[in-house]
């Protein structure tokens, strides 16, 4: 009798774990997949795929290659559209890769990209089981940031990247440059660096951000008054 409980208790035991392990694959695994496969249906369908870069990134990679200002009019009626390229000079000049093909094929690639990094910025932060790389993508900041195309998730993995190799002064400063740079309210990743005596890093991201926005700036040939404008949109936005 106790022999057949044994048994029964094992067998119990595979069934449950099967089960768990079963679920976790739906749920965690093709779950995950088939969501955000009908979340990018839904809104290639609806129009609104890739939103923020069809109507705001990749038109100012285009201005870049076409030699015209990439930011609107600083009009309150105009920036109330919510698409309009309000980023600094080197995000424009990132962005003009992209406007080297078609808009269609680009919102396709930026977003294959996007899903990338989230898997990329979970590996940088040490994550190993598999489960949390599914449940990324339910969260409802990544699907949104996916299905919009915005650089959100480019500019985790930048910080993910700073923090991780933190103790590695030219790589934290080349990330830590790079999402500054391109977003400047992350410009507290540079006091990050000091307040944690990182002061070599803190150093070359510091020149290193100025060199590529100054440069950034330069190359769009809009002088003194297209950064003037600039902040007058940000003033009006």
């Amino acid at each position: 009798m106790s022999g057949q409980a044994v048994s029964g208790d094992e067998w119990l035991a595979a069934r449950l774990r099967a089960t768990r392990i079963v679920m976790s694959f739906l749920l965690l695994g093709a779950g995950p997949i088939l969501f955000t496969a009908a979340t990018l249906l839904f809104s290639y369908r609806a129009g609104t795929f890739a939103f923020d870069f069809h109507h705001e990134l990749w038109p100012g990679g285009r201005a870049v290659l076409d030699g015209r200002s990439p930011f609107p009019p600083a009009s309150p009626d105009v920036l109330a559209s919510g698409a309009n390229f309000i980023f600094p000079a080197p995000t424009a000049f990132a962005m003009a890769p992209f406007a080297l093909i078609p808009a269609t094929a680009a919102d396709i690639v930026f977003t294959v990209i996007l899903a990338a990094a989230v898997l990329l910025t979970l590996r940088v932060l040490g994550v190993r089981d598999w489960r949390c790389y599914g449940a990324a993508f339910l969260w409802a900041p990544v699907y949104y940031a996916v299905q919009n195309g915005n650089l959100t998730l480019l500019l985790g993995l930048g910080v993910a990247l700073a923090w991780r190799y933190r103790d590695r002064p030219a790589i934290a400063a080349v990330a830590t440059a790079s999402v500054v740079a391109a977003k400047v309210f992350l410009w507290p990743l540079l006091v990050w660096l000091l307040a944690t005596r990182r002061l070599r890093a803190a150093a070359l991201a510091t020149l290193t951000a100025a060199a590529v926005s100054v440069a950034s700036w330069a190359g769009l040939g809009l002088g003194w008054n297209g950064f003037v404008h600039y902040v007058d949109v940000l003033r009006v936005l």
